[in-house]
C-alpha cells in the first residue's frame, strides 16, 4: 500500500480520482490520424451491439481500447470482447441498482 502524505487529503482525492473520472466522460481531445480513426470506428462498427448502454456512456471507449492496444485491430477488439464478458460475468452494471448487502448478524 503507497501512503502519500497530505496535509490536504481531500484535495489529493479530488485532483487524483474526479480528474479521471472526468476523463472518462470527455470527447477525445488527443489528435489522431485518420489510421487510427479508422480503427477506432471500425472497432465501434463491430462491437456497439455487445456493449451495455452504461458502457456506452463512456464516450472514449473504443478510442481508449483501440489506443491500449496501439491501435492494432484485432487485439483492440479481442481486449474489448473479454472486458465485456467480464463485465457481464460480474454483473457489473447492476451493482450500483441492484446490490443488496448481505444480512449483518448483530452479537447479542
Amino acid at each position: 500500500m503507497v501512503m502519500i502524505a497530505t496535509s490536504e487529503p481531500v484535495l489529493f482525492f479530488e485532483r487524483f480520482f474526479v480528474k479521471e473520472i472526468q476523463s472518462k466522460n470527455m470527447e477525445i481531445s488527443e489528435e489522431i490520424t485518420p489510421d487510427q480513426e479508422k480503427v477506432v470506428e471500425e472497432l465501434k462498427r463491430r462491437l456497439i451491439d455487445e456493449v451495455t448502454p452504461k458502457m456506452l456512456e463512456d464516450k472514449s471507449l473504443f478510442y481508449r481500447f483501440s489506443k491500449a492496444r496501439d491501435f492494432k485491430l484485432p487485439e483492440a477488439e479481442a481486449m474489448l470482447r473479454k472486458h465485456i464478458s467480464w463485465r457481464k460475468e460480474v454483473n457489473i452494471d447492476a451493482i450500483l441498482t441492484e446490490y443488496q448487502p448481505l444480512e449483518v448478524r448483530s452479537s447479542n
